[in-house]
């Protein structure tokens, strides 16, 4: 249906509809005319606007004849339709075909959002982008660990000697080395 209504003809270039305040518009049925009633007036206001227009799009009345005079630009406007649909298909192609690798790459992408025209661009591009993030993340793995206090192993266990800053066991801010950080000029 999408693609029915997106490769009709405009309806002009602003789209405009005529109102006609004149217009009488065909009598309501009873139950409708009850239901009517009950509605706020912006509420009817709202449904006689629509019935205007569907009244108008069933006449025929809402294309305008100077659009068919310029064959040019109604080609023009068509070719652009067939382009984007084309566009749209190939981007759900690629979306049912590489489902998987899409929902993996949504994970490691910042916002959980692909990179705009990435699934335009084919399942080649999805996968070489999949590989960049595992290198990057292969390489900053390095950053992510815990880092080694000197002295002491990964497990925490071993005595804390080592850089400066850390207390030694006789309380003073030695460095491990026996000297004072503040040395006093004598």
């Amino acid at each position: 249906e999408m693609l029915y209504y997106i490769l009709q003809p405009s309806a002009g270039p602003a789209g405009k509809v005529q109102d006609d305040v004149d217009e009488v518009l065909p009598e309501l049925p009873q139950a409708i005319h009850n239901y009517r009633a009950s509605l706020s007036s912006e509420q009817n206001q709202a449904v006689d606007i629509a019935t205007r227009l569907a009244v108008h799009v069933e006449r025929g009345e809402h294309r305008q004849k100077g659009d068919e005079d310029d064959p040019s630009q109604v080609r023009d406007r068509m070719r652009k339709k067939v382009r984007t649909i084309a566009r749209m298909a190939r981007m759900f192609k690629t979306l049912r075909q590489e489902n998987e690798t899409v929902i993996r790459l949504k994970g490691v992408c910042p916002g959980h959002k692909l990179a705009p025209g990435l699934l335009l661009a084919g399942k080649d591009k999805l996968k070489s982008e999949l590989e960049m993030f595992g290198h990057v993340a292969g390489i900053d793995a390095v950053n992510e660990k815990r880092p080694e206090l000197n002295g002491r192993g990964p497990d925490g266990e071993g005595e804390a000697t080592g850089p400066k800053g850390f207390m030694s066991d006789d309380g003073d801010d030695s460095g491990g080395d026996g000297s004072s950080r503040n040395p006093t000029k004598e």
